[in-house]
């Protein structure tokens, strides 16, 4: 009777586990809707580990220069009357050495600015407030409400504890509720009783030509009496350099200087009413591409271009840039941190399910970077050809043409990158065995490979020159730029010539297949192909792990379960035979 509680008590602690592992989905599921973020500090210089509020009167803009705020990840909020609630109306998510934020304050708004820092001398300690807030940006997006609590705006407080946001008994109550207003507290609200404007009706072009007039207007608005015109990069972030910073016009339009612009380049463009006495329409904002001329009669007009690799990719603006070189809009399905493992878990998700014509395929930085620990890399040099593989044999399989891709060398310069962090060394030179890997692959299966690793030293460039200073691993200003100009030149010089090629040598007796090809060719001729989501195989992992996924804890969650129910019907059994 004993072993039978025994099993019983031991069931029902698995089934208990099994619903919290349940629960911990669904909240996870659902709780990304809505955030607090927490306030320390209003309208004051920034500094390490402040999550700060700026308003109109601490001046027009955050910043102005190329770097301002680079480390910092920013949101703009502006006040919504009909929705009687603050919007969320952009968020800058880069935090880097070389994206500066230089968002424009509107008068009915404000701008956050966070940062995660803990060097004050000799404290050391996690800078609560700032690091929760910053890591809850991310889940924040543009259209989102926001209700502020223990904030005042017009007056510029908000209301803390003494002392300095970053000793360890410092309180905020300043906070900023996203989607869920709270019913337990007193929220702010703006003084309404002026007039506003309405909002201006932008209506630009998605592309401007390099070579033409970069001019747009509007409908003029109703009782304006002058607008304000901020025109800021784009490529990677919203609200990036200022290009144009707070131009007055009393005309409804306005003409750029195509000389402060970069071909290829996106651009945010933002314009708001304004007249004495009343308030400041809610700002308007669109995009536009500035495009070169060979993009106007591009061979890539109409094609699906993806972009696919890891932070390089998804952080930097030559994907954005390659866009305007090519005509075509290009699918950032860039990830942060990512290595092979996981492009092939997501691959179904962020490639094959766009429909692609080309997608161009660029890994390894993290898959080569060597833990201290061990002296092992986190994807084995077998492994990640093992995953290339499976990446190139579905885009294949699909009809689409893959180009593979090399990147830059990581800079480990004074100032750039220094091994450590997260205990990984990305600068002992392994990447080039991962270089190989892709071309040795592109020359096996006759598919494109732009090697950018090998222009780089074509043109005898310096690694401080591509790289960005303060990082070593993510691309400067000038790498971006180079990026676009090496993989824009060979689409449109390369890319059809190599398709051809491959096309007159396929004619021939073909050598023995790959892996991939005898695959395909194993299909009974009328038969209906396998989807490709259900042939790519589970990606390896042979140097070190990412993290079990909720998915599998659950399942062994229900395995446990079954095996403890199983074991307790058996032992009833048992005890009634005898």
């Amino acid at each position: 009777m004993k072993h039978i509680r025994s099993l019983m008590a031991f069931a029902a602690a698995l089934a208990l586990l099994f619903t919290a592992a349940l629960f911990a989905l669904r909240f996870d599921i659902y709780a990304k809707d809505s955030a607090v973020l927490y306030i320390n500090a209003i309208n004051v210089s920034g500094a390490e580990g402040h999550s700060l509020i700026y308003t109109p009167k601490k001046g027009a803009n955050v910043g102005t220069g190329e770097t301002a705020f680079c480390w910092w990840r920013s949101a703009t909020f502006e006040w919504s009357d009909e929705e009687h609630a603050y919007i969320v109306r952009s968020v800058d998510l880069t935090a880097d050495g070389y994206n500066g934020k230089n968002n424009y304050i509107p008068q009915n708004g404000f701008v956050l600015l966070v940062n995660i820092g803990n060097d004050y001398g000799n404290i050391n300690y996690i800078n609560k407030y700032s690091t929760d807030t910053y890591n809850a940006l991310a889940s924040v997006k543009a259209g989102d409400k926001a209700y502020l609590a223990g904030i005042d705006l017009e007056n510029g407080k908000i209301d803390i504890s003494s002392g300095r946001h970053y000793e360890k008994d410092f309180v905020t109550n300043a906070r900023i509720y996203i989607n869920e207003k709270p019913e337990d507290v007193e929220i702010y609200e703006p003084d309404i009783s002026a007039e506003r404007l309405p909002e201006v009706e932008l209506d630009i072009p998605g592309a401007f030509a390099e070579n033409g007039d970069i001019a747009f207007s509007w409908q003029p608005v109703e009782g304006a009496e002058y607008y304000i015109v901020n025109v800021n990069t784009a490529s990677v972030i919203p609200d990036g350099h200022l290009v144009c910073a707070n131009a007055k016009t009393s005309e409804p339009s306005f003409k750029l200087d195509a000389k402060k612009l970069t071909v290829g380049n996106k651009y945010t463009v933002s314009v708001t009413a304004c007249a004495q006495g009343k308030r400041d329409s809610f700002n308007a904002r669109s995009t536009f591409f500035l495009v070169s001329e060979r993009a106007a009669d591009s061979p890539f007009i109409g094609k699906t271009v993806v972009a696919f690799g890891d932070s390089l990719t998804a952080i930097t603006g030559w994907v954005a840039m390659l866009a305007g070189e090519i005509g075509t809009d290009v699918i950032n399905s860039g990830v942060g941190g990512d290595k092979t493992t996981e492009a092939v878990s997501r691959l179904k998700k962020d490639v094959i399910e766009k429909e692609p014509d080309i997608v161009l395929i660029m890994f390894g930085m993290n898959d080569q970077a060597m833990q201290i620990a061990s002296n092992t890399p986190l994807v084995g040099v077998n492994a990640y050809e093992r995953n290339y593989r499976r990446i190139i044999d579905a885009v294949l399989k699909i009809g689409a043409e893959p180009v593979l891709m090399t990147c830059n060398n990581v800079c480990t310069a004074s100032g750039y990158y220094s091994k450590g962090q997260y205990g990984l060394d990305y600068g002992t030179g392994n990447i080039q065995n991962y270089f190989d890997v892709a071309r040795k692959l592109a020359a096996e299966y006759g598919i494109n490979l732009i090697d950018i690793n090998s222009k780089i030293a074509e043109e005898g460039l310096a690694d401080t020159y591509i790289c960005a200073p303060g990082d070593g691993i993510h691309l400067s200003k000038n790498g971006q730029e180079c990026f676009t100009r090496w993989i824009s030149d060979y689409l449109y010089n390369d890319f059809f010539e190599s398709i051809k090629q491959n096309e007159e040598s396929s004619e021939e007796p073909a050598p023995e297949s790959s892996a991939g090809e005898s695959a395909a060719a194993s299909e009974e001729p009328g038969s209906e192909p396998e989807p490709v989501s259900e042939q790519i195989s589970a990606p390896e992992e042979d140097g070190g792990g990412a993290g079990t996924s909720i998915k599998i804890i659950i399942g062994v969650c229900v395995a446990l379960v079954a095996s403890g129910f199983a074991a307790l019907y058996a032992a009833r059994s048992k005890k009634r035979k005898q």
